[in-house]
């Protein structure tokens, strides 16, 4: 998209920010419910290092290796507290499928009712089907919901990006009440192990290949 009509979006979620103005979202039954991402912006996110949706797996690198095939969120019904739960649906090289997916509990922040922090455990990496491995550390977002209806819900991070939700479609189909609940088995740890030695190699390789002595 071009800048020119990322400003216009972005205006245009303004205006529904203030439609949505002292509305309290988290206690509104609509806001369960399993949602796909259609948009983000950053730019009045001038701090946001990558992309605010996907992190690494959708930059530069992340995107030649690991092509998107869906991004989703859900937030569910949870005790003591809701959960959500994120997941970077992708192929790599566009063959092999696979995930990422962070699972965590909603934390109210303030007394507006529209702003939470979620606790995420470290997130599970999955290829292909039963193969996962849990990688890298815990970590926390802030995000407040400045718009809800029955089929669209507008989110803004702390350091402003800016997310567009769309209710049900490929979300409902990505399983993701069990996103972030699958544990590391030792036949994982060794595919991925030896995937990822065979990545390495295959780069190794295709560089001295591109760059002989």
């Amino acid at each position: 998209m071009v800048e020119e009509d990322r400003a216009h979006v972005d205006t245009l979620l303004d205006k529904l920010e203030e439609v949505g103005r002292g509305c309290r979202p988290l206690e509104d039954p609509r806001l369960f419910g399993n949602y796909s991402v259609v948009y983000t912006s950053t730019r009045r996110a001038p701090s946001e290092r990558g992309q605010p949706s996907g992190g690494r797996f959708r930059g530069k690198v992340g995107r030649a290796l690991f092509r998107t095939a869906g991004l989703f969120q859900s937030v569910l019904p949870g005790e003591p507290a809701p959960i959500v739960t994120n997941k970077v649906g992708f192929k790599i090289f566009g063959v092999l499928p696979g995930a990422v997916g962070l699972r965590g509990v909603v934390e109210p922040v303030g007394e507006g009712g529209d702003t939470v922090k979620v606790l995420f455990d470290p997130p599970v990496l999955s290829l292909a089907a039963g193969l996962h491995l849990r990688i890298g550390p815990p970590s926390s977002v802030q995000l407040a919901t400045t718009y809800l209806d029955d089929r669209v819900r507008i989110g803004k991070g702390s350091r402003g990006s800016l997310f567009v939700f769309t209710r049900g479609g490929d979300a409902d189909k990505a399983d993701m009440d069990k996103v972030g609940t699958q544990t590391t088995s030792l036949q994982a740890l060794v595919a991925f192990s030896l995937f990822f030695a065979g990545l390495l190699l295959g780069g190794l390789g295709l560089w001295m290949t591109g760059n002989p002595l």
